[in-house]
């Protein structure tokens, strides 16, 4: 259904785009500080200073023109006859932003000879004409004009917010771009002209830099800030921010220029103190924590002693972020990306909403789906008490052996991200948890223990509301049918509080130990070829080796690969809702990742729920017809599997008549 919605045909079929304001809908104003620069530019654009009359006006160089007039500049034909226009002299100027404080009284804010400094400087008469005048003087200009504007009436829904912010009702900034295709550029076609203005970076997103810039210029002017060079216009500050495509909209503009700025406004001393160091070649992405490390050492740092205290943070630093076990580099397959659900802290915290909490639920989420719905626990613990006690298992690997040595006689594994040696979890403890964050399981908890009854539920809703908005957006035949993604958001909002609210205390000290030992438990035993040669000796990765362990139990859970991508998708989903903040979704591209791994989960979960549907159509058969079942089967709203604690005596999963430590 998402592939349907992204690759149809444009012309007919709804492309998952920005929402325009309905009455229940939501859309976002342009900030105000860039749309005052946009609205000056469109003045500017919109003055009287143009002495033609009609479509082309010619005049000689040594015919001088008064005072405040624009500057004649020679432009030559296939022949090299000297031909003049104002018009081609005023769109020859380039597009600078405006400077702050003003440089002084004699000059204007913008860089000497720029477009909006020439305008500025031009002095208007009610005799004169305007750019849009000229425009609709020209004949063949006013029937291209005209034919582009019909174009984009009904476009407008679909086009990026940065598009419409600058040209929508900024009549003369779209005159300027529309000579300025016809006459620099060419274009003569109206399919042509729309796609220049709307997509080139020297249309609509040229005054979308200049506002962008000129904005901050002003801000950093307000709150005097120390940023170098940001009034010039080839600085690293104006060009690294035309890089970043800032949106202009109310909610992200000052949020996304206020933490480009802070880079330059606290970590350039440092950065230099780094590089005049020369220590060498530092690992990617070290250099923003060696940073925060210069910052906070309680001896300053100085180009004098940089070389002999850089070294050891770099070496710190790396030590914190743990290395793996050398014999595992010699003998062990490349790591799995899929698994890199570590936890790590956020330092953006606001006061409703701990994000943090929400990236551990969302951590907590793949584990207890791997770890106990999967049981990749319980296979692990049946691998290593019976499975590997059958007649022709041979344990070669020096590695291996450890690792099953620690794991099994220890009860001990190592953090493969911290190299640190940390003691197994207990599935008591496990899902004790599982029932504080998400109410899932059956496991006995202290009656103190606080639940989280509202999760299901609330991720039902996320669910089908996501569900709703897919089903409008498909049946959505024009681009004129507009759909709101309110729904959706308010439903994030929602599990955001919850989760934030409820996965707290010992719940976040646990999630990262359980997540670091379930990532020992597959990438360095059930993913060693040796475990995989010899429970699939046919071949397979470690979802068949799971799957056959399971079998071999006779544990009714779903295949290996389908419950994998549950947990990989439910933790994406709830990685998005920590991260959420209600301008991401005037991001297409997030919004449409967010709605297509949301679309992915509902598909899993109902492969998952077949087989345990069929099983309720079964027993149902069996009972009295008029008692009603409650089905929990809904997608997005599993049916809890019945996992809980193991009687007394059994250790880390093992059931009676296991190999008991």
């Amino acid at each position: 259904m998402i592939t349907q919605l992204l690759h149809g045909d444009s012309a007919t079929a709804f492309r998952i785009r920005r929402s325009v304001m309905t009455p229940n809908g939501f859309a976002s104003d342009t900030d105000q500080l860039v749309a005052k620069h946009i609205k000056e530019l469109d003045a500017l654009l919109g003055k009287k200073i143009l002495t033609i009359q009609g479509a082309m006006s010619l005049a000689r160089a040594d015919e001088g023109l008064e005072k405040g007039e624009v500057e004649l500049a020679r432009v030559y034909n296939d022949r090299e006859e000297p031909v003049y226009t104002q018009v081609l002299v005023l769109l020859a100027h380039p597009l600078k932003p405006k400077k702050t404080p003003k440089p002084s009284r004699d000059k204007t804010s913008w860089a000497d000879n720029s477009l909006a400094a020439v305008l500025s400087n031009a002095q208007e008469h009610p005799t004169h004409s305007s750019l849009s005048d000229y425009i609709d003087q020209t004949p063949e200009l006013a029937e291209l004009k005209y034919a582009f504007l019909d174009s984009l009436e009904i476009s407008w829904p679909v086009l990026p917010f940065d598009v419409r912010a600058t040209i929508k009702e900024q009549a003369n900034i779209r005159d300027y771009l529309i000579a300025y295709g016809y006459h620099i550029r060419k274009i003569r076609d109206v399919n042509a002209l729309r796609n220049f203005v709307t997509q080139n970076s020297a249309g609509a997103r040229q005054m979308a830099d200049y506002a962008v810039v000129s904005a901050a210029r002003a801000l950093i002017d307000k709150e005097q800030l120390k940023v170098e060079h940001y009034n010039d216009d080839e600085s690293e500050f104006v060009t690294g921010l035309v890089k970043e495509a800032v949106p202009l909209s109310a909610l992200s503009y000052v949020k996304t220029v206020k933490a480009y700025i802070k880079e330059f406004v606290f970590d350039r001393d440092e950065e230099a103190l780094i590089k005049a160091a020369n220590i060498g070649p530092l690992p990617p992405g070290i250099t923003p924590t060696l940073v925060r490390y210069i910052q906070n050492s309680p001896i300053e740092i100085t180009k004098d002693n940089a070389r002999h205290y850089l070294p050891a943070f770099v070496l710190q630093i790396m030590r914190t972020r743990g290395a793996l076990d050398p014999e595992t580099l010699l003998d062990a397959g490349p790591s799995d990306s899929d698994f890199e659900v570590q936890f790590q802290d956020d330092a953006n915290i606001s006061v409703e909403v701990s994000r943090s909490a929400v990236k551990c639920a969302a951590q907590f989420f793949h584990g207890m789906v791997l770890g106990d719905e999967l049981d990749v626990f319980g296979a692990i613990n049946y691998l290593t008490h019976k499975r590997l006690f059958g007649r022709g298992i041979r344990i070669e690997s020096q590695t291996l052996r450890n690792d099953l040595k620690m794991y099994v006689f220890d009860n001990a594994f190592i953090d493969l991200k911290s190299g640190q040696r940390t003691e197994r979890t207990r599935p008591a403890e496990r899902q004790m948890f599982h029932r504080q964050v998400f109410n899932q399981g059956h496991t006995q908890v202290p009656e103190d223990l606080s639940l989280n009854p509202e999760f299901w539920r609330l991720w039902k809703v996320l669910m089908l509301e996501s569900a709703r908005y897919l089903e409008r957006a498909q049946a959505s035949m024009n681009p004129e049918s507009f759909v709101s993604r309110q729904n959706v958001m308010q439903a994030i909002e929602d599990l955001q509080y919850n989760l934030s609210a409820n996965c707290t205390g010992m719940a976040t000290i646990l999630a990262p130990v359980a997540d670091a030992e379930l990532n020992f438990v597959l990438e360095r035993i059930l993913k060693h070829p040796e475990i995989i040669r010899q429970i699939v000796p046919e071949g397979g990765t470690w979802k068949q080796v799971i799957d056959k362990l399971n079998a071999e139990q006779r544990k009714p859970v779903g295949n290996a690969a389908t419950l994998y991508n549950k947990a990989k998708l439910g933790q994406g989903i709830i990685q998005a809702v920590a991260d959420y903040t209600p301008a991401d979704f005037e991001d297409d591209g997030i919004f449409s990742a967010f709605i297509s791994k949301v679309d992915a989960f509902i598909t899993t979960q109902s492969i998952l729920q077949r087989p345990k549907m069929g099983q309720l159509r079964d027993e149902h058969d069996e009972e009295d017809e008029g008692e009603p079942h409650e089905t929990e089967g809904m997608p997005g709203h599993p049916i809890p599997p019945t996992y809980g604690a193991k009687p007394n005596g059994a250790a880390n999963g093992a059931t009676a008549g296991d190999w008991d430590f």
